[in-house]
């Protein structure tokens, strides 16, 4: 079957766009960053620190359904992150 064949019209199937639902995705990510001037001005030092999920706010999902993952019947998603750099 391929895409665009006249026997098959519609290949994905019938069923609409957004037909089903889940939970609601809440996420808030913040990035900061900094640039120090050293002894020289073509020098700096860059400082960056960048939070994912910042308000570590539980983000659900449909559970794992896939009995041989170890995974299997998790539903909530990943937990904060916080990464730091200098350079």
């Amino acid at each position: 079957m391929l895409i665009g064949d006249p026997e098959h019209p519609n290949p994905f199937g019938t069923a609409g766009r957004n037909v089903t639902r889940s939970y609601a995705l809440y996420q808030t990510d913040l990035g900061l960053h900094k640039d120090f001037p050293l002894w020289k001005e073509s020098r700096k030092l860059e400082f960056r620190a960048e939070f994912f999920n910042l308000f570590n706010k539980t983000n659900f999902q449909p559970a794992n359904s896939t009995r041989s993952a170890s995974a299997f019947g998790r539903s909530a998603a990943h937990s904060r992150l916080a990464s730091f750099r200098g350079r």
